[in-house]
Parts: structure tokens; sequence; C-alpha cells
């Protein structure tokens, strides 16, 4: 078993199980940057792992845009960094690399907490917050992610979907 997870430390941390789930490896940093970000990690029915991820580091005393945390919270209360962009990467060698990525979002404001999900027909779906004032819904056909995988052209989208 796989599992990645979020940290404060400016990277992505993943973890292994040998013995399904009894026991864990101690959490190791990937090379993949997240500013404290929530993440989203799903096995592709093909064997591809697809991560919806924040690609971003915390900078210091940043705090988040005034109009989406409570004025209360201190200027050097180390939680995250920016919320965009929002990408998609792919792995083909079980996560020791990410060479393929679709950029869901790269505008201001915050789109964050992605959820991923293959349904029946291949396509991967993606939910997430928009602006933290919506949900994004975005669906990228099985036969984009495949063209992406070969090398040739990737989703066409236009950046989010249904809010």
């Amino acid at each position: 078993l796989l599992a990645y997870m979020r940290s404060q430390e400016g990277y992505i941390y993943r973890s292994f199980s040998f013995d399904l789930g009894k026991t864990w490896t101690h959490p190791e940093p990937t090379p993949l940057p997240n500013a404290n970000s929530a993440i989203d990690l799903v096995r592709l029915r093909s064997g591809v792992l697809a991560l919806a991820y924040n690609p971003t580091s915390p900078r210091e005393g940043e705090r988040p845009l005034e109009d989406t945390w409570p004025a209360e919270m201190p200027v050097n209360f180390r939680v995250w960094g920016p919320r965009t962009p929002l990408k998609l990467a792919f792995s083909l060698d079980e996560g020791e690399s990410w060479p393929y990525e679709i950029t869901l979002e790269d505008g201001p404001g915050e789109f964050s907490y992605p959820a991923l999900i293959q349904t029946v027909d291949g396509s991967l779906h993606v939910v997430y917050t928009y602006r933290r004032q919506a949900i994004a819904h975005v669906v990228i056909p099985e036969e984009e992610i495949e063209a992406l995988l070969r090398g040739g052209s990737a989703w066409k989208g236009d950046g989010h979907g249904e809010t």
C-alpha cells in the first residue's frame, strides 16, 4: 500500500505498508512541493497514479488572502502558502517520478481540497473548492489522459469545470 500526505515541511510525504496496512514506514519527503494543502491520490484502472495537489511551497510570514481566513489569525501563523496553481500529475513508476501533468487552475484565489475518482467509463472526475466560493467539477476523458501519457496533447479543458 502507498499513502501520500500533506505536511508543514514544504513537501508532500509518503509512506508504504507491506503488510496490508498493519504497519507503515516512517513518512519520507517526496520531491513534490506542497504548502500543507490537501491532496488526493488515486490509482487509475490502468495502474497509473494520479495526484491532485498545489505544487507550491509556504513562504515565511505569508498568510492567506484577507478575505479567505479570519482576521484573528496571527501573521506568523505557519499554515500554508499559495493554493494556486492546482495541478493533476501522473506517475507511471509508483510515484518515483511525476513527468506528466495537467494544470486545472492557475489564477488568483484559492483552488484547494481536491478529490479524485475514476468512473466506470474511465473518465477522471476532479472536484475542488473554487476560490472558497463554490465547488468546481472537472471531467477528463480517459482518452485524453492516455494521449498525455503517450506524449501527445492533453486535456483541452477551460481551466475549471462546472461550479
